[in-house]
């Protein structure tokens, strides 16, 4: 009746009935066999399902139902094994899919079926894919067999075999396979090498037992023929084979510990593998002292070898994962030289690579070898000052290095002397650092500035391992205390300060700032992307946050979210965040603060303890303020924390305590009402201050940000500014360096529209309408700028006004910026709108000629980005645009192309190579 059924819906409920009678139904073996019939037909599964319809079950639904059809019955094996087998015939031409699908269901048959009817089809399926491993090129057929292999041996280990009993039918099945591998191995040396490593690697892994075989049949010869290797490539070759051993070892161990701990396992399964994890410590002690020895010889193998000491390198990282293998001596001596490897700077990638991670593998299993051993010696070898190239370099190697061991991975051990023992290595790195940046004095800025950037990489690599593994797991712990709160503290102790003036305190920093803040500025960007990085991870949780308990303790920064000097005052708490007259410290420590607020949920504004209204309206003034003591630097800062309060905060509709205005208000009235007529500084300041507020408000589609944008494209036709505002249009829908969604930040996808309904269509109107050439090209910047950042979906329905706007803003003079971003949203639209492009084709040629044109005496009015982004969209054209319309313009571009492939910019050469060869290869269709 459903012999020809197609439907996946009628389907998936015919493979369901079919598994209910496989699993449930007592029936004879002909009924049985009728029913294989009837659903083995669909194997392997072809059948499309439409992807749109969730009512429709999905290829990969139907392969899973039928796969539950073959495993529900053991009656079944004899026809699924030999059917299975016949498919992995080397004669039949079977797709890459469908061969991924029979290794799939041969894992599958080989775990469910019975035992005794699984070792009955062992050695076939083994003769079946054991050519496909030796032999095979294609890597995911190659790892399907091997996974096949895994499951066999995992199978036939499963009756709680005795380990020493050869006559059991398991065990000669086993002897017999691994006898073969052996003799691939001794027979053909180097061919089948690496393929037999992965093989005994599959058994080995499989189970303890599977391990001891290994060990005995396969290991003693392997010894012995070592011996006899000469060609340095062979013995690289058998210490894969070797590692692949080694490594067996460590997985099968970890395996019977996860069963152990398991608390579905049987008292049975538990007390079996009880006495394999005490077997498995024993397995490989007769063979230590050659292992070892053959490690060591390997190890004096020249830098001109480096597959040997790869392979030697992970020998000894998986020799030292075994506790009762080496002792202390042999432990730290291996140790000793993966430090020298690794300290080496002229050592080869590859083996400085795979050292650092030999030694992240080992620190983390044993932090007090790391701390004694590692450390130390690395620590040792830094430089005093980095005041020469060489040093330097030195400096950033070291550091290097200690990030890539100690914080790219979570400790797994019980280290007692860690409270934490997953942090343990993260945390005895970072103390060491923080130690080493607190011995460094302030005339050792640049020193420092390297150190923290070290410890800022450091949190971002760890924090990102304990991400990922909160992502793959279902148990997520915290801390009591937060993990990096020592960090924090540590470094704001070296670098802030509370200073007492007669009439109020504030908090500054806690030495003498140098004439020259180059330096000091980048430390303190990275303090502050360090305090911003801790803040915001996601091991902060409201029990262990920074602003948790009593914020006025020795760390002075807590105190810029308290009244310093007398709690019951509002005005010197204000005052910290006041910088309009200094002094430089306390404006630098702004900065600081900034950060700090960065990092912080939008939840957490009641426990940052200050009035937002307040805050805002200071920024503002810090900003308009000509103090001596303000920098760029202080300045920017100032900005950022505005955006900050208004986007992640609300500051906009706050009260700022002026003439009961809000915040927003009290902003509108300075830009319309200060005079600036005279002061060039005041005006610009202005426009920063505009600029940075109405990115922040746009970017929360705050009811305030219209009213702004309405602001700033009046002010484009300003003489003197206009041209300045017009260019910050760019920064509305640019990537902040703060207002980003990681900092909590509100960005709407919505933006985008409410910026082109409110502005793009006002400065389409003001530039048809403008005759001012300079005022008219103002609007075209803007209008740029905007569109440069803004998704081409939003503005799609108006290609017909944009493209227009776009070829005449590629003629913009001594703006090569805005000729860029032009030639990049034109490009962006011709494989989106192609007739649209086709009905300007020959002003988009045109203007693009004009810009690659750059002869001796007639240079371009463009840099070497701009022709090559031109050169790209005339070949853009070959591949969009109807080929007839091109064909009438050939000549043309073929000549001026003529005269890119010899410009200056070897950029431009190129391009205007290929794009020569695309249009001389345009050829009329055939009649």
């Amino acid at each position: 009746m459903a012999q020809f059924e197609k439907d996946p819906s009628c389907l998936r409920v015919l493979f369901g009935i079919y598994e209910e009678f496989g699993k449930t139904w007592a029936l004879n073996e002909q009924t049985y066999m009728l029913i294989w019939e009837s659903y083995v037909r669909y194997f392997p599964i072809t059948l499309a399902t439409a992807a749109t319809d969730p009512s429709v079950p999905t290829p990969d639904h139907l392969r899973a139902l039928l796969l539950s059809c073959f495993v529900s019955n053991d009656i079944y094996a004899t026809e699924a094994f030999p059917r299975l087998i016949d498919m992995l015939d080397t004669n039949q031409d079977l797709s890459a899919n469908t061969k991924r699908d029979v290794f799939h269901t041969l894992v599958a048959c080989v775990s469910q079926y019975d035992f005794a009817t699984v070792l009955q089809f062992a050695p076939k399926v083994w003769e079946s894919i054991k050519f496909e491993i030796w032999n095979g090129e294609n890597d995911d057929f190659v790892s399907g067999s091997l996974t096949v292999i895994n499951a066999l041996v995992q199978k036939l280990s499963s009756n709680f075999h005795d380990w020493d009993d050869e006559l059991n039918s398991s065990a000669r099945f086993l002897i017999e396979t691994l006898k073969e591998c052996k003799e691939k191995i001794l027979d053909s040396k180097q061919r089948y090498m690496l393929a037999t490593g992965r093989i005994i690697y599959a058994i080995g892994s499989s189970s303890p037992w599977a391990f001891s075989w290994v060990i005995k049949k396969i290991l003693p010869s392997l010894l012995t023929f070592w011996d006899d290797l000469s060609v340095t490539s062979e013995k690289a070759a058998m210490l894969g084979v070797f590692n692949r051993i080694l490594q067996a070892r460590i997985d099968v161990a970890e395996e019977v510990t996860s069963t152990l701990a398991n608390q579905e396992s049987t008292q049975e399964v538990r007390d079996y593998s009880s006495e394999s994890k005490k077997k498995l410590q024993n397995v490989l002690r007769p063979f230590k002292d050659r292992l070892v020895e053959v490690y060591w010889s390997a190890t004096t193998q020249p830098k001109e070898q480096p597959a040997f000491r790869i392979q030697t390198v992970k020998g000894l990282a998986s020799l030292m994962a075994f506790d009762e293998f080496l002792g202390d001596m042999e432990k730290g001596t291996i140790i000793e030289s993966l430090n020298k490897i690794v300290l080496d700077k002229n050592e080869l990638s590859d083996v400085l690579v795979e050292s650092t991670t030999a030694l992240s593998q080992i620190s983390i299993a044993d932090p007090g070898r790391f701390r004694d051993i590692t450390l130390a010696n690395f620590t040792s070898e830094l430089p005093s000052s980095i005041n020469d190239e060489a040093n330097k370099d030195l400096a950033i190697h070291i550091l290097d290095a200690l990030l890539q061991i100690s914080c790219t991975r979570i400790c797994n051990t019980d280290w007692q002397e860690d409270p934490n023992p997953r942090f343990a290595v993260f945390n005895i790195f970072q103390k060491q650092l923080l130690k080493f940046v607190r011995d460094l004095g302030f005339d050792q800025l640049a020193y420092i500035s390297l150190a923290l950037g070290a410890v800022l990489r450091g949190l971002s690599l760890f924090d990102a391992a304990l991400d990922q593994e909160a992502s793959s797991s279902s148990l997520t712990a915290h801390s009591a205390t937060h993990p990096y709160s020592f960090v924090v503290e540590e470094l704001l102790a070296k670098f802030v300060k509370h200073h007492k003036l007669e009439n109020e305190s504030y908090v500054g920093l806690g030495f003498t700032i140098p004439q020259d803040q180059t330096e000091l500025q980048h430390a303190l960007s990275l303090l502050g992307d360090i305090l911003t990085l801790a803040t915001r991870s996601n091991q902060t949780i409201p029990s262990n946050s920074f602003l948790n308990g009593d914020t006025s303790g020795s760390s002075g920064v807590w105190s810029l979210f308290c009244n310093i000097s007398e709690p019951e005052s509002t005005g010197a708490y204000i005052n910290q965040f006041d910088t309009r007259k200094g002094p430089s410290d306390k404006c630098l420590v702004l900065v600081l603060s900034k950060s700090l607020v960065a990092g912080f949920r939008r939840e957490d504004k009641d426990k940052l303890g200050f009035d937002v209204g307040a805050i805002t309206i200071s920024m503002i003034q810090n900003v308009l303020a000509g103090d001596e003591n303000s920098t760029p630097f202080t300045r920017i800062a100032a900005l950022q924390f505005l955006q900050l309060l208004v986007n992640k905060f609300g500051a906009s509709g706050a009260a700022s305590g002026k003439k009961d205005l809000t915040v927003a208000q009290y902003l509108e009235e300075i830009v319309k009402e200060t005079d600036t007529s005279d002061n060039d500084i005041l005006a610009e300041r202005i426009l920063q201050v505009l600029t940075y507020y109405t990115t922040a408000a746009l970017a929360r589609c705050d009811p305030s940000d219209r009213a702004f944008l309405n602001l700033m494209v009046a002010k484009i036709a300003e003489p003197k500014l206009g041209r300045k505002v017009a260019q910050s249009f760019r920064m509305l829908l640019h990537q902040s360096d703060v207002l980003r969604k990681e900092n909590f930040a509100i960005i709407r996808p919505l933006r985008q529209g409410r910026l082109y309904s409110h502005v793009v269509t006002d400065l389409i109107a003001l530039w048809r309408s403008t005759t001012e050439p300079g005022v008219k090209n103002s609007y075209l910047v803007a209008l740029t700028a905007i569109l440069s950042s803004m998704d081409p979906d939003v503005y799609l329905d108006n290609v017909e006004t944009i493209l227009p706007l776009l070829l005449e803003g590629t003629n913009i003079p001594n703006d090569d910026w805005t000729k860029l971003a032009c030639i990049t949203c034109i490009r962006k639209l011709i494989p989106l709108r192609p007739q649209v492009v086709a009905s300007h084709l020959d002003s988009v040629i045109n203007r693009m000629t004009d810009r690659t044109r750059n002869t001796y005496f007639s240079p371009s009015d463009s840099n070497a980005a701009c022709r090559a982004a031109a050169v790209d969209i005339l070949a853009l054209l070959t591949k969009h645009v109807d080929i007839n319309a091109l064909l009438k313009r050939k000549s043309k571009v073929m000549v001026e192309l003529d005269g890119a492939v010899d410009d200056v910019s070897n950029v431009v050469r190129e391009r205007a190579q290929r794009c020569k060869l695309a249009w001389f290869n345009l050829i009329p269709p055939s009649a």
